[in-house]
């Protein structure tokens, strides 16, 4: 049982530290959306992108030990310590894990209404454009 405890907790403490940098990138890529800079977005998009790989990398090592991680029961000494640290991880990774599906639709709606205002801006560019083109473009 120690083995199965000692890479259940590091399992979950991993998946813990990969899930804030994620909420941290994802709340440093809703700042870059707002002030339009999308160089900044697009690497914290990779930024995502690898931590996202890393989550689905532990994953796949956890599918490899058996599939899912088991729940703990108290041993000798250490066991009731151990299944509350393993508890209260789970239960702080599962509220990162809302966390982030909750952050991920809310840069959605952002990403939605950034693209309305651009085809805002850019039919009445399209619908204007004699006024603003150059004379050379204005005579053809």
């Amino acid at each position: 049982m120690p083995l199965q405890t000692g890479f259940e907790l590091e399992y979950l403490e991993e998946r813990k530290r990969l899930l804030q940098q994620l909420l941290n990138c994802q709340a440093d890529a809703v700042v870059a959306l707002l002030r339009s800079e999308l160089a900044e977005l697009g690497e914290l998009n990779a930024r995502q992108l690898i931590i996202c790989e890393r989550l689905r990398d532990i994953q796949r090592a956890l599918a490899g030990t058996g599939g899912v991680v088991r729940n703990l029961t108290a041993g000798a000494g250490e066991g009731l310590v151990t299944v509350q640290r393993s508890s209260d991880l789970k239960t702080e990774v599962v509220r990162l894990e809302n966390e982030v599906g909750h952050r991920n639709r809310v840069f959605g709606a952002l990403l939605v209404r950034a693209r309305r205002t651009m085809d805002i801006f850019g039919r009445a560019l399209a619908s204007s454009w004699p006024t603003y083109a150059s004379e050379d473009i204005a005579r053809v």
